[in-house]
C-alpha cells in the first residue's frame, strides 16, 4: 500500500520514517491510509511507532513516523 523511506527530521536531526501512499488516485486506498494514520495516532506503546505528522507532498499522501 505504501513505500517507506528513512529520512531525517530537519528541525531536530532525529531519524524518521516517511511512508508514502503508492497508488494515488484510488479513493478506497486513501481512506484506508488515513484510517491507519488516525489509528496509529491513538496508540501509545514502546513497540509501536507514533505518527508525528501527516500530509501531502506533490500529490502523494504521507505519514511521518
Amino acid at each position: 500500500m505504501g513505500t517507506v523511506y528513512l529520512a531525517q527530521d530537519l528541525e531536530n536531526g532525529r531519524p524518521v520514517a516517511l511512508k508514502f501512499l503508492t497508488r494515488v488516485g484510488h479513493p478506497e486506498l486513501l481512506a484506508r491510509f488515513l484510517r491507519e494514520a488516525r489509528m496509529l495516532g491513538t496508540l501509545v506503546h514502546r513497540s509501536i511507532v507514533s505518527v508525528r505528522d501527516a500530509g501531502e507532498l506533490g500529490g502523494h499522501p504521507y505519514l511521518a513516523m
